[in-house]
């Protein structure tokens, strides 16, 4: 009877090991027969951008229009050279109608292509990366741009002292005099910067391609001559120095020295500042280290447009074509 049980029991194992396998081998092939049937996922096509709604690409002469942006209307027959953006190659070039500061380019240019503008125009200067626009009809016979110029602004520099006493170009300031015999310590000189036109008229930086460099605003002075070296200046920072000279400067804000009013004649204001076209800051000098002598330090004040700060800082020079708008000078001494 025992004997009888155990092959029962046996008999029951190999059957659920059978049916185990049986399973198992269905699922198998079930999912080996779902591979080989099942269809790949397509990789979707990226959809084009499409062209927005009433816009062409098309390729046309373009029609610049050069506005004064701060006089208004045309700035004159203002110079236009249009460059390869990715070659600097010249391209095309033309002067604007001096009346209404429109001139349409000798070639087509295409939608979508870059270039730049160089505008110039009795020693003002700036350049314009430009992408030439969309039509807006297929009937459409030019590309228009528009691009803000300037009438460049005449500059002064005036030096006066905490008395009072306004410095002449070439003035010697005396020292003697000034401190009335007692001690020398700092002079303080508030510089002013005016804009001397009549009409609106100021500056601009911009970065040039040609010399893959910014044009900037700059004022620097030079000290040099007899006991250059005694004279401390304590606020400007020194820039650059030569075997026999100092300079020190900064890039100043060309909006600063911008003159702009309105057809009312109160001026206009940019950042919240008044554009008066007058910029004053003060230079501190300590000259308690210069000695009685005939003749002493020598102070030369620069303003340069179309110049680059950190090309002057490295080489104590110019750029070659920068643009001098006004230097004056001024000697310092103690009666001997």
């Amino acid at each position: 009877m025992s004997k009888t049980i155990k092959g029962v029991k046996l008999l029951y194992v190999i059957l659920a090991i059978v049916i185990l396998v049986a399973l198992v081998s269905v699922a198998m092939y079930l999912q080996f027969y779902m591979t080989l049937t099942q269809k790949p996922t397509p990789t979707p096509t990226p959809t084009p951008s499409p062209t927005p709604s009433n816009k062409y690409v098309a390729t046309l002469p373009v029609k610049f229009t050069i506005s004064d942006r701060w006089a208004g209307g045309s700035p004159g027959a203002t110079s236009i050279t249009v460059y390869k953006a990715n070659t600097l190659e010249q391209f095309d070039s033309g002067t604007a109608d001096a009346s209404t500061g429109v001139w349409t380019s000798n070639k087509a240019m295409k939608t979508g292509d870059q270039y730049w503008v160089k505008l110039s125009l009795s020693n003002a200067l700036v350049y314009y990366k430009i992408t030439i626009p969309y039509a807006t009809s297929t009937g459409q016979v030019y590309h228009y741009i528009s691009l803000d110029f300037y009438t460049l602004g005449a500059y002064a520099i005036t030096a006066q002292l905490q008395n009072g006493t306004t410095l002449a170009d070439g003035k010697t300031l005396n020292l003697t005099e000034y401190f009335d015999g007692g001690t020398f310590t700092t002079v303080t000189l508030t510089v002013m910067i005016r804009n001397t036109q009549s009409s609106d008229s100021g500056l601009m930086e911009f970065f040039d391609p040609i010399k893959n460099m910014k044009r900037e605003v700059i004022f620097y002075f030079k000290v040099s001559g007899s006991q250059y070296e005694q004279l401390i200046v304590k606020n400007i920072p020194l820039i650059y120095q030569s075997a026999n000279a100092r300079y020190y400067g900064f890039k100043v804000d060309p909006w600063k020295l911008v003159l702009d009013k309105d057809p009312l004649g109160a001026y206009n204001t940019h950042n919240g500042e008044e554009l008066d076209g007058i910029y004053t800051f003060n230079i501190q000098l300590d000259v308690s280290g210069i000695t009685p002598k005939a003749d002493g330090p020598e102070l030369e004040f620069y303003l340069y447009a179309f110049n680059n700060f950190d090309y002057f800082k490295t080489y104590g020079t110019n750029l070659s074509d920068a643009l001098e708008l006004q230097s004056t000078d001024y000697d310092i001494e103690i009666d001997g």
